[in-house]
């Protein structure tokens, strides 16, 4: 069932609001993919930011990036903008509006010729999920946009779209791990019959909507950044599944990315911007069912919450 219109006794926008975020936020993504269609996947120079080139970038990236956030000021020019690619704050308004925009999900993907990434687009109102839409492109089998809106259901292109219905995790049914999950979990938690045939696909928002769907019964992810996942969030809990997110030395039910709410303009963007925070992410009784089993190896959990800076 969608989500209630009402969380954390947050009063929050009208139906027809969220709705016309949502038909935006769509009409905005598929402007974005006809700047990304004048890139050849496999066949575009690649730079690096970060760490031992650890985090690719493309001029596809740059140019995206540029399109939508130009778009959504002319159009919106009181709200917020979170980008993946620019860390500029583009107004000084105190709208409770965010948009948070992942250019490209999945760059290293792209630059090599593997066709699974997307284009993210969440809106968030005091930091809480209430619009998205996600494009997957026309090299993948599943391509096209996906949508969500706070109450509104969740659908691909106009075809409703519902996360798995399956009460407990099955050890055939597929879920999504990051690439050093091995490392992780401790041995029980990566048993087949808790979270079933394993998969890595290297773009979070991708993954997402797999879950929403329900092609995937379930996804780990961690160390995703906001522009990763807010656009997934909605969607995911509009179809039915559930999120579930990493804080305090447990799992809880993920409800804003900003644990109180914050007024300041400046204090929400670099709330908002620095979050990073594993997530929980399946059909909503699987999700649930994992919440209690899923635990770290011991010694990793400390170094996972100094690394997210969720303890000294």
């Amino acid at each position: 069932m969608p989500i209630s219109l009402c969380i954390m006794n947050e009063q929050l926008p009208e139906k027809s609001i969220t709705k016309s975020l949502e038909i935006e936020a769509t009409r905005l993504i598929r402007g974005a993919e006809q700047v990304l269609y004048q890139y050849m996947p496999g066949k575009i120079s690649v730079s690096y930011k970060g760490k031992q080139n650890s985090d690719p970038v493309t001029e596809a990236d740059i140019r995206i990036e540029d399109y939508l956030r130009k778009e959504i000021s002319q159009e919106y020019p009181q709200h917020l903008i979170i980008a993946e690619e620019s860390s500029q704050q583009n107004t000084n308004g105190d709208s409770p509006f965010t948009w948070v925009i992942d250019p490209l999900d999945g760059t290293a993907n792209f630059a090599s010729g593997i066709p699974v990434y997307a284009i993210s687009i969440g809106i968030l109102y005091q930091g809480i999920p209430i619009a998205g839409a996600l494009l997957l492109p026309s090299t993948a089998s599943n391509h096209g946009v996906y949508h969500a809106s706070l109450g509104g259901g969740a659908f691909w292109e106009d075809q409703p779209i519902t996360a798995s219905l399956s009460t407990v995790p099955i050890s055939s049914g597929i879920s999504g791990v990051p690439a050093n999950f091995e490392r992780l979990f401790s041995r029980k938690a990566l048993s087949d019959q808790v979270i079933g045939e394993v998969r890595v696909l290297g773009s979070i928002a991708y993954e997402m909507t797999f879950v929403a769907q329900g092609a995937f019964q379930s996804s780990f992810l961690n160390g995703g950044r906001i522009w990763d996942v807010a656009a997934g969030i909605i969607l995911i809990r509009e179809a039915g599944g559930g999120v579930w997110e990493f804080s305090q030395g447990s799992w809880r039910e993920f409800s804003s990315f900003i644990d109180a709410k914050i007024l300041s303009d400046k204090s929400r963007y670099e709330t908002l911007r620095t979050w990073n925070r594993p997530l929980l992410t399946g059909g909503s009784a699987i999700a649930e069912a994992l919440a209690s089993k899923i635990t770290f190896r011991r010694g990793k959990l400390s170094s996972l919450l100094r690394k997210l800076r969720i303890m000294p």
